[in-house]
């Protein structure tokens, strides 16, 4: 969140309340207008006419202007006086006028009527309404005349997120008021107390999450090391070249290029390169065993050349200075800010909280994912606590816990250096290669585990000649940027097995491997499996599903963890539940002729159905079934649009919903949804009759998919869903059939009313 032009906000705000203000005041008039057209209608139940008769010629005239169309007050005092003499002389209802005015008012009549089945089943909340249009007025008189909030969470009810507001939206409107608010205090507007005060909670909380982020910017600033790439790898070619001046046609033309293409333009870096043609032909002579040198032209074109590339480089040096400077200049200055509203909110700086501060406040408090509630509070403390500072300053104090501050903050940090140091001389004496670690990896090291714990770790490895890889994580030659992300991943899968795993575990995990001829280094390559669910590990579900596929799929369990070890990681029941839905699609974990194995990563996701399904419906079983892997990504809106463009559908009017048409909630009845439940449906009537009318010639996609009026329907979606809805009593078996036939698929209304006429205009089975 980043407020900037309060003002902006503000009037932004003001548009916004207006609005809801309108439609506040339009709700209230609906209501009004229902309950009294309910009360004209009600008044004569066999006879409505009557309370429309009766009513003022002024109240008559408006209901048609606005039900039928604009009517002349005259002409409605004529019809009025037809339909009351009627009512005494029977004789005049075979008149002209008597049906003329008879149409007028039957027509208003049945408009009402049809105004109020529109408003069936809307909740009217009037004085709920009432009470939000009260807040509305109020909030939008105080803004527009300069007044001050005492009490901002006064107007939460009316500052809400919507469809075109996020919460952050809010938090931006709130931290506004409270800048006005400021702004109107030091402009001399009265303030008075709003009993509203931090608590000791709030103010211990946000001073920890200050203290934490200056902790952090003081890491950042200590270890600001900006890397150049470009200054690398210019002073790399400059030294390969100066050193062998042959070595010239081992970087020609690719990397010079690629080089110097980073500092020079295209133009500058062609004329550079073909100024070298000479001394690379003569370079290339001698490669091929020509006696040939060097002429003193030669020799000239590649000392400027290399002089050229020095003055580069000095440039990019200079840029490199002025670069990490700006980044401490930058992290000094937060972190001085953040020092200043950290001592407001301790009480040491009795001042108001300004824009730096609330943007800071609330940004951290989104960072540390704080609840929406939680941050409007704290916004509407600040504010509070704003109207209650005198504004003089208590510099003493203010000094000496800065001091007291900073004494901690030293004493911490030193205790820390000596965490480090142990754990980097423990690493070495281990011959583990603790400078090719992140520093942020080595610092928890430090601080995560406990030494004694990576002792422990250290030793067991030490001593398994079949883990000498794993201290070979941390042996990473760094030449590129790339380099470096490799050895990063590699050190964090070291750091996760010296933290979280334990002795025991490693024994398993080797003893395992050897049982089953696995490679350790494609175990070894899933972090979380060195570590118990205790610590956020899967190494119980990865010991239970390896047992599971090598009792009932032992011919894949080499290729499944040599492909995808991860996948054997997932929750162990979810796994399972995969692997078994795979045979009731048609399918097989095992690669048949088609080699068709299918994903690992499929099956470790929780909307596997769902996936096929939505292939199946977009007519796509075909493809799913010869390139099994796709089934890992959830294309749902690619999916979705090769529907429409299958059916011709422009995507602009493709917005037709499905579950929308369904009045009955169903979400009751489908407790305990699976597809263990389908054995119940199967030999009902009802699906016997779908299976009968299916248009799916093929037999084994008859198993797997409906083809019903040309519309392609999931049938292990209809069967667990129909049989969840049986189980569950739902009563109305043509409502659960269709609700089964329609639910997540892509249709379009035309579609979905086909379907709907199969089920209900069906002959009797």
């Amino acid at each position: 969140m980043r407020v900037k032009r309060v003002d902006e906000l503000l009037s932004r705000l003001v548009e916004i309340l207006d609005y809801k203000r309108l439609n506040y005041q339009s709700k209230l008039e609906e209501y009004a207008k229902k309950t009294e057209i309910e009360k004209i209608l009600s008044k004569y139940p066999k006879h409505p006419f009557k309370g429309l008769i009766e009513l003022e010629t002024e109240e008559l005239n408006a209901l048609l202007n606005y039900f039928v169309g604009e009517y002349d007050s005259q002409d409605i005092e004529t019809k009025k006086y037809w339909m009351l003499e009627s009512e005494v002389n029977e004789s005049l209802k075979e008149t002209k006028r008597y049906k003329q005015a008879s149409a007028l008012f039957t027509k208003l009549g049945d408009k009402l009527q049809e105004y109020l089945e529109t408003l069936k089943g809307i909740s009217y909340q009037p004085q709920e309404t009432t009470h939000l249009l009260d807040l509305t007025v109020s909030l939008i008189n105080h803004l527009k005349n300069d007044q001050i909030i005492y009490d901002i969470s006064k107007y939460y009810d009316v500052l809400t997120p919507s469809q075109i507001l996020v919460e952050e939206d809010i938090y931006g409107f709130l931290v506004a008021i409270s800048l006005n608010n400021l702004k109107l205090l030091k402009a001399g507007k009265n303030a008075i107390d709003p009993k509203i005060n931090m608590t000791k909670e709030i103010r211990e909380y946000l001073m920890s999450i200050l203290t934490e982020q200056i902790k952090q910017l003081e890491k950042d600033k200590e270890k600001n090391t900006m890397v150049n790439e470009k200054l690398v790898n210019l002073s790399c070619l400059i030294d390969k070249i100066s050193n062998n001046y042959d070595s010239l046609i081992d970087l020609y033309p690719t990397e010079i290029e690629q080089i110097l293409s980073e500092v020079w333009d295209d133009n500058y870096v062609s004329e550079q390169i073909d100024n070298l043609t000479i001394p690379l032909a003569v370079i290339k002579g001698k490669k091929q065993g020509l006696k040939m040198e060097f002429n003193d032209d030669e020799l000239s074109t590649i000392e400027q050349f290399i002089s050229l590339l020095k003055e580069e480089e000095i440039k990019e040096s200079e840029r490199e200075i002025k670069d990490k400077q700006k980044c401490e200049e930058k992290i000094t200055k937060k972190i001085e800010m953040l020092t200043t509203t950290l001592h407001k909110i301790d009480g040491t700086v009795t001042d108001y909280f300004d824009l730096d501060d609330f943007n800071t406040i609330v940004d951290l408090l989104i960072l540390k994912k704080q609840y929406y509630e939680y941050i409007k509070n704290v916004i509407c403390v600040l504010n509070a606590t704003n109207l209650k500072i005198n504004n003089h300053q208590d510099e003493v104090k203010e000094d000496t816990m800065v001091i007291d501050l900073t004494e901690l903050y030293e004493e911490e940090q030193r205790e820390k250096q000596q965490k480090l140091t142990k754990v980097k001389n423990l690493l070495e004496q281990f011959n583990i290669n603790y400078q090719a670690f992140p520093n942020k990896l080595l610092n928890k090291l430090a601080t995560v585990t406990s030494y004694e714990h990576l002792n422990e770790m250290l030793a067991y490895i030490d001593n398994h000649l079949e883990l000498t890889f794993v201290k070979k994580y941390a042996d990473g030659i760094i030449k590129t940027s790339l380099d470096k992300k490799i050895n990063d991943i590699k050190c964090s899968q070291l750091y996760y097995l010296l933290v979280y795993s334990t002795p025991k575990i490693m024994d398993n995990l080797i003893m395992t491997a050897k049982e089953n001829n696995l490679a350790l280094t494609d175990i070894f390559a899933v972090p979380r499996v060195f570590a118990s669910q205790n610590d956020d590990g899967t190494y119980e579900y990865f010991m239970d599903n390896l047992k599971f596929i090598k009792q009932e799929y032992p011919e894949v369990l080499a290729k499944l963890v040599s492909h995808s070890p991860a996948v054997l990681g997932v929750n162990s029941e979810l796994f399972r539940h995969n692997v078994e839905a795979t045979q009731l699609y048609n399918m097989s974990i095992i690669s048949d002729h088609k080699n068709a194995f299918p994903s690992p990563r499929a099956l470790a996701t929780s909307d596997f159905e769902y996936v096929i399904d939505r292939y199946i419906e977009a007519g796509e079983y075909d493809y799913v079934e010869r390139f099994r892997s796709q089934l890992e990504t959830n294309y749902m809106v690619a999916l979705r649009f090769k529907y429409l463009q299958l059916k011709g559908i422009d995507i602009k009017e493709s917005d037709f919903d499905t579950t929308s048409e369904f009045k009955d909630d169903m979400q009751p009845y489908l407790k305990d949804l699976s597809i263990e439940n389908i054995p119940v449906a199967i030999n009902e009537k009802e699906i016997k009759w779908l299976d009968s009318i299916n248009e799916e010639k093929d037999s084994q996609k008859q198993k797997v998919q409906y083809l019903l009026k040309g519309i392609y329907i999931s049938r292990p979606k209809v069967l667990k869903y129909y049989s969840t809805l049986l189980i569950n009593k739902y009563d109305d078996k043509n409502q659960a059939l269709f609700y089964s036939l329609v639910k997540d698929s892509y249709l379009t209304k035309e579609e979905f009313n086909t379907l709907h006429d199969l089920i209900y205009n069906r002959k009797d089975m």
